[in-house]
């Protein structure tokens, strides 16, 4: 009896346990519960949290933290950190936001840096004037102001918008008068029967409607810079010495190439020269810059920055890496000692300029801050843009051996080299050394420099659309071959038009040559052009070219197969081109100079006086350029496209350039008080009011935020519910034994 009584009061114990542990390990399981959620995005659970798994390392610059594990959940706060803790093979994202690091990657293979899918990546090489640096506009005199930086800058941007250094003759980005050489440029008397040597360069006077002479301007132009084109395809930058007033003429350091013939230049570098709203000087002595702004404006208020890097990337001695689905605002990469680097899917907005407004002129052009891929192999650059540069858009720099088989593909350039000074080559638009490099897909709108394109030995150049190019340099063509560059180059499949430059030329010596050969130029359309295409040397195949419209006032001849003094070209072969004149001169007519070697198949104008290229096309101005059917060209299988193609090839990037939607950073969130309608990039810095007419809204995004809280919350109650189920039935299962047993005791006791 004792005993029995003992195990009912131990089953009674346990029950009542149960009942009693039940929700006290309930309570005790959703506290740690809590507790973990909490703080599962704080440092401390950061902090523990394991390093990086599947390769992928996410950094955040404005969430994240170097203290973190670089985790999706727990970024780093610095790229440069994450490439510290990367190995070869990793994948490094970027959530949004806007970057001004400067990125070294050194002696990787196979390492990608990329932006987070959906989210937009900006590196800037810009700093506010008033907000990063603290520093307050003064006024200088009249509508000048000053501000001191004590850092140096380079370039200046008003709500994101480059803004013109202090020159004369005044010129503009916005209207591109910087290209306008006859309105924009002052000039030189070399030209107009001057007479002057290197070194030196006498005023032409001014320009009626555009600007007087530089004696009447009434500056002195000693200690400025002159940018010069005085070589012709070259322009160089060189700070004044003298000037003699009495003459108009100011003396400079020589120049490497002169020639007397076109003279142009225009002066930058000195305070005097602002006299316009917004033009700006920078002093590199004190560090400070001076711009002028119109009647009534506080220059503090206006979003006004400067540039301060030159390179975002400084990539060296790797392999393998890919940039991809990055913008650049003011500032670039360098690639050197590379194979099989690329860069993808990125957008460059003013991503180099010299160093003039630093005070330096002549600069080496290994030195000039552009963008360049150096001794790099089998690198790409692929659906990008270039565009609003000073210099260059891009170069590759090397040897044969050194830089080779390098691809630019599908990408935009607009607006490049708008001064064209101390560029590399022939002073080109995209340069490239080595050997067996590609130009393939591209868009080419808008460029200063005399040549467009010079990329190296046996080239491949195909499907390109490029026009509107060479405006402020003489001489020069769109694709430009030397002597070296032609063996086995091969152009094809191209729109150039609108150009006063030649389109493509294969040059050589002058008087009569035979060197330079073995170059392919076939299926190309080209249109309001110099002169379509110019072959000097031997042994060139010329086939299948569309050639028509006005020549510009030039007088040159449409296809030139040069032959002068009973040399050059004699084994080439020119057949099924189209064109109104064909020639061996670069003026005189087919008959007096008929073209050497091979000649077949060709509409040529000159033969067939009543019928004109432009009448025998479909739509040119539609871009059809495929010949009615059964006209001459037809029945000549003349021309770059055959009547009867239903899918015609077309030319240019897939996709037209449009301008970069500014980078600047604040609340994008038309709800919050701080709600800034010029950002584009959220600073992740929203706040509410929540006593608003948007109570509601707000009330949600409080819940919003408390989602994941309560969600595990939830599981965790489910999980308890379980627990306690358990419990439940355990108690059940033993007071009905208990009951069962006095049932029977007592049944067996009667």
């Amino acid at each position: 009896m004792q005993l029995e009584s003992r195990i009912s009061n131990f089953l009674i114990g346990i029950i009542l346990a149960s009942i009693i542990f039940t929700p006290i390990t309930g309570e005790l399981i959703q506290s740690e519960s809590k507790n973990k959620i909490l703080t599962e995005n704080s440092s401390i659970v950061c902090s523990e949290e394991n390093n990086i798994s599947n390769n992928n390392i996410y950094v955040d610059n404005q969430l994240g933290n170097d203290s973190n594990s670089g985790t999706k959940n727990c970024p780093y706060g610095t790229v440069n950190h994450a490439i510290s803790m990367a190995n070869n093979g990793d994948i490094i994202e970027l959530n949004e936001g806007v970057y001004h690091e400067n990125i070294i990657i050194q002696n990787f293979e196979n390492l990608t840096i990329k932006s987070s899918e959906g989210e937009r990546v900006v590196f800037d090489g810009t700093i506010s004037i008033t907000g990063d640096l603290n520093s307050e506009w003064t006024l200088d005199s009249d509508s000048v102001y000053k501000v001191d930086l004590g850092i140096d800058a380079w370039q200046v941007f008003l709500d994101y918008e480059e803004q013109i250094p202090a020159r004369w003759p005044n010129a503009n980005f916005s209207d591109y008068s910087v290209l306008n050489l006859t309105h924009n440029w002052a000039h030189g008397t070399i030209g107009s029967m001057g007479n002057y040597v290197n070194g030196e360069l006498q005023d032409a006077g001014g320009v009626e409607g555009s600007y007087v002479g530089l004696n009447d301007s009434g500056i002195d132009p000693v200690g400025a810079i002159a940018i010069l084109n005085v070589g012709s395809f070259k322009t160089y930058s060189r700070t004044i010495q003298t000037y003699n007033s009495s003459s108009s003429t100011f003396t400079y350091e020589e120049v490497p190439t002169w020639r007397d013939k076109h003279h142009n230049y225009f002066l930058e570098g000195k305070k005097e020269l602002i006299d316009t709203p917004y033009e700006w000087w920078f002093d590199p002595t004190e560090k400070t810059i001076y711009m002028m702004f119109e009647e009534g404006i506080n220059p503090n208020e206006l979003d006004i920055r400067v540039k301060t890097q030159a390179y975002a990337f400084d990539i060296s001695n790797s392999n393998n890496i890919t940039i991809q689905n990055l913008d650049f605002f003011s500032t670039t990469y360098k690639i050197y000692d590379c194979d099989g680097c690329s860069v993808k899917n990125t957008e460059l907005m003013y991503p180099s300029t010299s160093k003039r407004s630093l005070g330096i002129a002549g600069e080496p052009t290994d030195e000039r801050w552009v963008t360049r891929m150096d001794r790099c192999t089998n690198c790409l650059v692929d659906n990008s843009s270039f565009a609003h540069t000073d210099g260059s858009a891009i170069e590759f720099h090397g040897s044969d051996s050194k830089s080779y088989n390098n691809i630019i593909n599908n990408s935009n350039f607009e607006f490049i080299d708008w001064s064209s000074s101390d560029l590399p080559g022939l002073m080109v638009t995209v340069y490239a050394g080595g050997v067996n490099n590609s130009f393939t897909n591209n868009t080419v709108h808008r460029a200063g420099a005399s040549s467009t394109l010079s990329i190296g030995d046996s080239p491949r150049i195909f499907y390109n659309d490029i026009s509107n190019t060479g405006h402020i340099q003489s001489d020069g063509a769109v694709v430009q071959l030397m002597m070296n560059e032609q063996s086995d180059s091969e152009i094809a499949y191209n729109w150039i038009h609108d150009t006063p430059k030649y389109g493509i030329r294969m040059d050589g010596p002058m008087g009569g040559t035979n060197t330079g050969r073995n170059a392919t130029v076939h299926h190309n359309v080209l249109w309001n052009i110099k002169s379509g295409i110019m072959a000097k040397g031997d042994y060139h195949e010329i086939h299948n070219n569309t050639v028509f419209g006005s020549d510009l006032g030039f007088g040159k001849n449409q296809i030139i197969i040069l032959n002068e003094n009973n040399h050059g070209n004699e084994n080439s072969t020119t057949a099924f081109n189209a064109a109104d004149k064909i020639s061996a001169h670069r003026s005189k007519s087919y008959s007096s100079d008929p073209v050497p070697g091979i000649y077949s198949n060709n509409f040529n104008g000159y033969l067939d006086t009543d019928l004109s290229v432009y009448d025998m096309l479909r739509s040119p101005e539609n871009y059809d350029f495929r010949p009615i059917m059964n006209s001459l060209l037809d029945n000549l299988s003349a021309g770059a496209y055959d009547s009867y193609d239903s899918n015609k090839w077309s030319a240019g990037a897939s996709v037209s350039w449009q301008p970069m939607i500014n980078p600047k950073l604040g609340c994008i969130d038309e709800n919050a008080i701080n709600f800034d309608s010029s950002a584009r990039i959220d600073n992740h810095n929203c706040t509410f009011d929540i006593n608003n007419e948007n109570l509601e809204e707000n009330e949600n995004l409080e819940e919003n935020e408390n989602l994941e809280e309560e969600k595990i919350e939830t599981d965790v109650e489910s999980e308890v519910g379980n627990i306690t189920n358990i419990f439940s039935i355990v108690s059940l299962s033993i007071l009905v034994l208990i009951l069962i047993s006095i049932f029977f005791k007592s049944k067996y006791r009667k």
